[in-house]
């Protein structure tokens, strides 16, 4: 197990967007009737209600993917000591990508406190890529 904080610290956040992700997305899966005709609801007067379909089932594959690849990463950074490379890199731009995804859409159904609850994500994602280029890429 790697002690060193910085890398505890990318670890468990990167456990924190696993969590996050592969709760949502394996919901989504599980849950999947009600989770879309949900999202149908909230679109019902967007210019996107065509492509809600398609998108939910996009939306939930990138939450499953990048969840498992953070699961991956914070493995590797609190057990593994590899803490560097494509693995964590990628991971938090993923996870930006991903936020900033589910931040538009909040934006589009007009649901503005949705929204400003994603970016305390995206400000968390940022600072731990930031933190992985600074201690890891350097």
């Amino acid at each position: 197990m790697n002690l060193d904080p910085t890398h505890a610290i990318l670890g468990l956040i990167s456990l924190f967007f696993a969590i996050t992700f592969l709760q949502s997305g394996l919901d989504k899966a599980f849950q999947h009737s009600g989770n879309l005709s949900w999202l149908k609801s909230v679109f019902e007067p967007s210019f996107i209600k065509p492509i809600i379909t398609p998108l939910f089932y996009w939306i939930t594959i990138q939450e499953l993917i990048v969840g498992g690849w953070m699961l991956i990463a914070a493995f590797s950074y609190l057990f593994l000591d590899c803490y560097c490379g494509l693995i964590t890199d990628l991971g938090f731009i993923l996870c930006v990508a991903l936020l900033i995804q589910l931040f538009t859409g909040q934006r589009i159904a007009k649901d503005y406190a949705g929204a400003s609850g994603i970016i305390p994500y995206i400000i968390v994602a940022l600072i731990a890529q930031g933190l992985f280029s600074q201690c890891c890429c350097a």
